[in-house]
This record gives structure tokens, C-alpha cells and sequence, in this order.
């Protein structure tokens, strides 16, 4: 039950646009050691591989795709000319950045539309300049956006072709500039895509989450404002009571000594805010503190007095209970294991993808327990190459796979990781794997190229 102290701080919270984005697929290359790199979604998808093997460059370069389609000029030229992004591997240096997703767009009156997007871009290096090469937009099976180095064209008129030409800056995105026109039949589409939402959790270390906030930058964002835990607990009651009292529900689930969870409010005064420039803060009239009471304890205490493991757990159920209400498309979880007890594994994997709604949920993990309570389906093995480029794979044949495990006496989970530790893990996986859409013949490792991988120890 919530406390209510004084006033109510009313910040509202936005459902999103009106078209709900599913994301169904990702296809990647040239970015880092990516080459050709396909990921179809499920409702839960991992992507599991052993340290420094590229699964955090997937996730990176989806996120790099993202938000070069929502960013300025100014900001489009910076992430082009990002030297961390460029394929530096003698096989893909100098491959331009193609970024293409697959989605299914969900309108008020639940009708679906399958849209393709993408573009490819090049890296603005000592030896090319930066721009947009190519650019393209199916609806259905219909092209609404055609691009390539010289001309733009869209589709302007229901019934007609997609041959308008459209004047676009170099830097700029045909899809940005369309975002203006208000009079196309497809214009909730276009507007849906440019605005499509993908996050990615990050707080390994939650603890600072749950201190009170007096203040905060004046352009931070309101979407995900995760560095404020009770805060945002406080915002989600307010206007969705509902699926407050579900992430209680869950967390309690999880732990079931914690009786209830309560939310306070702590007005403040004028004199006692802090003497900084006002320019560059907001600051808030209220502060919040999240306490809960333990069957075990005599008295509340604040959520401080948890865990670090437990704080995380926390702050991952909200951020996919803000994943619902924003209609985000996708929510990365990278190494859930590493905050929860493997016994809890399960539940704390279903619950996520119950608190997240239709959003997709991707994890990346280098544990063998994840395995064990994913369909086998829904995941991608990232296996070592000759050539530094990691090979993603799906498994095609999870029952024989699972039933040689079990003849080594082993989970399939240990099976799959035992096998990564060998050079050729290609050939000893390979029988059970989807074929490697790598241009290369062995996919064993050369120990020398790890380093390539490796993106600053973000795995």
C-alpha cells in the first residue's frame, strides 16, 4: 500500500504513439566484428557466447541502428564518424554500416502491417566520406522509399509508384523527412518508425538507484529514469496502478518474506535546495523513499537495506514494466544471471516477459544455466571465426543436441559451453547448428585475433 504524503507530483507519462511497433527481425553488417549478421525475434530471445565473442556488438550495433534514425544531421555525422563502430577486421575493414528490422505495426483497430526498413551508411574514414548510400521502406509487399547513392524517390499517392523524387541532404534520412508529411496515406507508419523505442538495461550496480533525487539534468529522460527508482515507482502508481501492484505481485513472487512495498512522499523546502546553477538542473519540490516489510524483521526498512543482487531484480522488473507503458519494441537484458540466485532463474525469466507485455526481450549471457530454461528455439550461439568475425547460429536440432548431452551426463547448457571452449567449436556444435552465413570455410579461432572482439569489456 502507498503512503501519500501532501501533494501529489504529477508527471505524466506518455503510452507512446498510437501505432504499436513488434519488432519481428534485424539484419547487421559491417559494424565491429559483424558481418552478415540476421536476428529474428521471439517473445524472448538470447544470445549466448563465451566473453569478448560479439554478443554486446549485436546489441550495440541494433542500438547504433536505432538511433542514428531518430538523431539530428549533426548527430548522424558523429555516430558515422565513431572509430569505436568501424569494422576494423582485415576480412570486413572497410564495409559500409547496413542496419535493416522487420516489423509488424499494430494500428487502434488492431490491424497489422509488416514493414521492412533500412539503410547503409558509410563511415566517414581517411579514405571515405560519410553518407547515406542506400535507403529503402517496404509496406506489405509494396516500396513506399527507394534510395541509392544519386536519387531518392518515395511513394507519394496510394495508387501510384514509388518514383516521386525527394531532395535529401546526404546525411539525411528519406524516413526523417517524410516524418513532415502530414498528407501521405502512410504517414502513421512513417511516424511510427521514426519514433520506434529500444533499450537497453545497463545498471549492473542498482545500489544508487535507490537513493532519493533532489534534482536531475534538465534534458534527462523522463522514459526510462531508471537512476531514480522510487520516483518513477511513485509515477507508475499514479497513472497505472495496475501494473504497480503487478511488479509488486512479481517481485514478491520472487521473495515471498516481503509482505508489501510501500512509497513515500517527502516535501521540501526552498531553503534547504542545494546552491547550484538552475540552468542546467531541474529541481523537484518532493523527494520519494521506497521501503518494504519482511515477515522476518520487526519494522519497514528502506530498500537500501537489500542486496545489490535484490536491488537489481527490482530495477529490471520496473524497467520492463516501463517497457509496457512506453510501447517500447525491444528491452535488452545483458547477463541476468549474474544479479539472481540460479534457483530463481526460471520465474525471474517468465515474470520479465510477463511485466514487458508485447515487448520483444533479448539477453545476452554467458552462463550455461540461462540455457536451461530457454526454449532452445529462441536462442543464438555466437561461435568463434579464422577471420575474428563472430558466427551467429540458431540451433536447428535442440533434441539431438539435448539427447548428446545426456550421454555425457551433462545439461545442455554445460554441453554447449564445453564445446565453446575448443577452437573448433564449429565442427563439434556444428551437426546440431543453422548454417554460418560467414564467407569462410572453418570456424575455428585464431587465439591471436581475441583481442578484435573484444569491445572494452562490456561482455
Amino acid at each position: 500500500m502507498f503512503s501519500k504524503k501532501n501533494r501529489i507530483m504529477m508527471i505524466r507519462i506518455s503510452r507512446g504513439e498510437k501505432m504499436k511497433t513488434i519488432l519481428k527481425q534485424f539484419k547487421i553488417n559491417g559494424f565491429r566484428n559483424l558481418t552478415n549478421v540476421t536476428l529474428n525475434l521471439n517473445d524472448i530471445t538470447a544470445i549466448i557466447g563465451l566473453n569478448s565473442y560479439g554478443k554486446s556488438n549485436v546489441i550495440k550495433a541494433v542500438e547504433t541502428g536505432i538511433k542514428f534514425i531518430k538523431a539530428s544531421l549533426d548527430e548522424k555525422m558523429e555516430l558515422m564518424s565513431d572509430t569505436q563502430m568501424f569494422p576494423l577486421l582485415k576480412k570486413n575493414a572497410g564495409t559500409d554500416f547496413s542496419f535493416e528490422f522487420t516489423a509488424e505495426i499494430i494500428d487502434d483497430n488492431d490491424e497489422k502491417t509488416k514493414v521492412t526498413y533500412g539503410f547503409t551508411c558509410s563511415w566517414n574514414t581517411e579514405v571515405s566520406d560519410a553518407g547515406i548510400k542506400e535507403e529503402h521502406l517496404f509496406i506489405k509487399r509494396g516500396k513506399f522509399i527507394e534510395r541509392d547513392s544519386s536519387t531518392a524517390k518515395y511513394k507519394s499517392a496510394q495508387k501510384g509508384r514509388c518514383d516521386a523524387l525527394i531532395a535529401v541532404d546526404e546525411n539525411q534520412l528519406v524516413l526523417n523527412k517524410l516524418e513532415n508529411f502530414d498528407n501521405l496515406h502512410y504517414s502513421e507508419i512513417v511516424k511510427a518508425l521514426n519514433n520506434i523505442e529500444f533499450y537497453v538495461e545497463r545498471h549492473l550496480d542498482a545500489s544508487s538507484s535507490f537513493r532519493p533525487t533532489r534534482f536531475t539534468f534538465k534534458n534527462s529522460s523522463a522514459d526510462f529514469n531508471l537512476n531514480d527508482i522510487p520516483r518513477t515507482i511513485w509515477r507508475i502508481y499514479e497513472r497505472f496502478s495496475d501494473k504497480a501492484k503487478n511488479l509488486f505481485n512479481s517481485f514478491h513472487d520472487l521473495f515471498p518474506t516481503i509482505d508489501s512495498i510501500d512509497c513515500g512522499e517527502i516535501p521540501l523546502s526552498e531553503e534547504n535546495m542545494p546552491d547550484i546553477d538552475k540552468s542546467q538542473f531541474l529541481f523537484y519540490e518532493s523527494i520519494y523513499v521506497l521501503r518494504f516489510k519482511d515477515s522476518k524483521l520487526t519494522q519497514p526498512l528502506t530498500f537500501n537495506a537489500l542486496s545489490d543482487g535484490t536491488k537489481r531484480i527490482f530495477l529490471t522488473l520496473t524497467a520492463a514494466v516501463l517497457a509496457d507503458i512506453h510501447n517500447c519494441s525491444a528491452i535488452v537484458f545483458e547477463e541476468p544471471e549474474n544479479s539472481i540466485h540460479p534457483s530463481l532463474l526460471q520465474s525471474y525469466l517468465r515474470i520479465l516477459d510477463k511485466l514487458s507485455g508485447d515487448c520483444k526481450i533479448i539477453f545476452t549471457s554467458h552462463s550455461p544455466y540461462m540455457i536451461q530454461y530457454l526454449d532452445l528455439n529462441d536462442i543464438y550461439i555466437g561461435l568463434p571465426s579464422k577471420s575474428g568475425e563472430t558466427d551467429f547460429r540458431t540451433i536447428k536440432k535442440p533434441k539431438r543436441l539435448m539427447k548428446d548431452a545426456a550421454k555425457f551426463d551433462q545439461s545442455t547448457g554445460d554441453f554447449i559451453f564445453e564445446s565453446l571452449s575448443f577452437s573448433n567449436a564449429g565442427d563439434m556444435l556444428g551437426e546440431y547448428l543453422s548454417d554460418t552465413a560467414l564467407d569462410i570455410d572453418d570456424t575455428a579461432v585464431d587465439d591471436d585475433d581475441d583481442w578484435l572482439n573484444d569491445d572494452g569489456g562490456d561482455e
